[in-house]
């Protein structure tokens, strides 16, 4: 698994991105854990990776967001990575 890119800097209510690359076909999952627990975004719900194992997934930051870094686990074929979003004021 592999990140191809991401915009995970951001500031409350701007749109946080990110793409990785794993096995096509393969079934991939994100969370975002704010402090006030997992985001129920419905953009942020498992996909499955395209016929060049690309999946993409973006969201809108919630305004009342609180300025911090937030961890957003990711996970594909078995595979888990831990990535991080910072949101600004």
């Amino acid at each position: 698994m592999a990140v191809v890119s991401s915009h995970l800097d951001v500031s409350p209510v701007q749109e946080a991105s990110l793409t990785i690359q794993v096995k096509p076909g393969a079934k991939a999952s994100i969370e975002v854990d704010y402090s006030s627990g997992p985001s129920h975004d419905s953009s942020l719900r498992p996909k499955i990776a395209d016929k060049n194992g690309n999946v993409s997934w973006s969201w809108k930051v919630p305004l009342n967001t609180t300025p911090g870094t937030w961890n957003v686990p990711v996970a594909a074929d078995g595979k888990s990575m831990m990535l991080q979003l910072h949101v600004t004021k």
